[in-house]
């Protein structure tokens, strides 16, 4: 009789199969998954260029007088940022198909397909929280590695750029919260400079969005609209809420004790800048990848020498960037018992 593991031999578990197939299975959704517009590349390197463009009045001249003004010259800066790589493995044991065969049949193919699609659709979720803690971490311009404190790319850093941050003191009941809001519009357009954009956008942690909604001002704002519906709908439930311009919301992501945004916190970014948020993909590092363009994940198996099952190896290669970090902007508060 062949060895159920056998099945494993034919084209429905090439690695191209298997990567199909995680590409297709499922995943965890993401609140920012339709922000960052993926690209394939078939490097493992980005060039990315920051150029400091200056927009400058200019004075009057005398007319043919010969005299000009002298624009200043752009100054780029162009660094190299590496993907990153993320493997990540399961496996078929023998005994997990061991016992659910056909009488007499070796091969049962629906029960393998069955166990090899559960392990591919749990490896494509792990990848995709994955991706989306990247995507949160992208708007707050540094990347960071699973255990939510060690830096894998600081965009900051990188371009010798700081973050804009405003103290939305939310527990002083005189804070003018508007006024915090216009702040943060300013800050942002004036990065854009000459780019449109749709709206600011804001992702809070869960103490800032409480210490928000609760706020004197904006629950005054919204005291005649709707018959007062703001004060008697959660409106973590609702989607969201927009306030002098920026579009709120409470951001659900945590994983263990990793919160996707610090609880005190919140991070604005605009919406509608075509390019500005990014999800780079480079190729695995397997033979048969090798100068392709990159897609979202990989997946291949390897049989092992004593056919006591099969090593399922996943991997993605991210980087996922927004190309002009001087347009993100930091909010933080104090926090008090409400």
């Amino acid at each position: 009789m062949p060895n159920i593991l056998d099945v494993f031999t034919g084209d429905a578990y090439s690695m191209v199969s298997m990567t199909k197939a995680i590409n297709k299975a499922p995943f965890a959704p993401g609140r920012l998954a339709s922000l960052f517009a993926f690209e394939g590349i078939s490097t493992l390197t980005v060039a990315a260029e920051e150029k400091a463009g200056l927009i400058s009045l200019i004075p009057a001249k005398t007319r043919n007088s010969g005299q000009t003004t002298k624009r200043t010259a752009e100054k780029r800066k162009v660094r190299n940022l590496s993907v990153i790589h993320l493997p990540c493995d399961d496996a078929v044991e023998a005994d997990d198909v061991q016992g659910v065969r056909k009488f007499d049949s070796a091969d049962q193919l629906e029960t393998v397909d069955e166990k090899v699609n559960e392990k591919l659709m749990s490896l494509r979720q792990d990848h995709e929280v994955t991706h989306e803690y990247h995507r949160i971490s992208a708007l707050q311009g540094k990347i960071y590695d699973a255990d939510g404190t060690t830096e894998l790319l600081n965009l900051y850093t990188e371009f010798g750029l700081t973050r804009e941050t405003i103290d939305f003191e939310l527990a002083d009941p005189a804070t003018k919260v508007k006024k915090k809001c216009s702040d943060v519009v300013r800050i942002i357009q004036a990065k854009l400079g000459g780019l449109l954009f749709n709206r600011v956008a804001c992702q809070c942690g869960d103490d800032f969005w409480d210490m928000l909604v609760n706020h004197d001002e904006v629950k005054k704002a919204y005291e005649r609209a709707a018959e007062n519906n703001f004060a008697r709908e959660d409106q973590r439930l609702t989607g969201g809420f927009t306030f002098c311009g920026i579009y709120f919301e409470n951001y659900r992501g945590k994983v263990g004790d990793v919160d996707f945004v610090p609880a005190d916190e919140a991070c604005f970014y605009p919406e509608g800048v075509p390019e500005l948020f990014t999800h780079y993909g480079a190729p695995a590092n397997w033979s048969d990848t090798v100068n392709t363009i990159g897609i979202p994940v990989y997946a291949q198996q390897i049989p092992r020498l004593n056919k006591s099952g099969i090593d399922i190896e996943s991997q993605s290669n991210p980087l996922i960037i927004c190309r002009r970090p001087e347009t993100l902007v930091g909010g933080i508060t104090d926090v008090i018992e409400l």
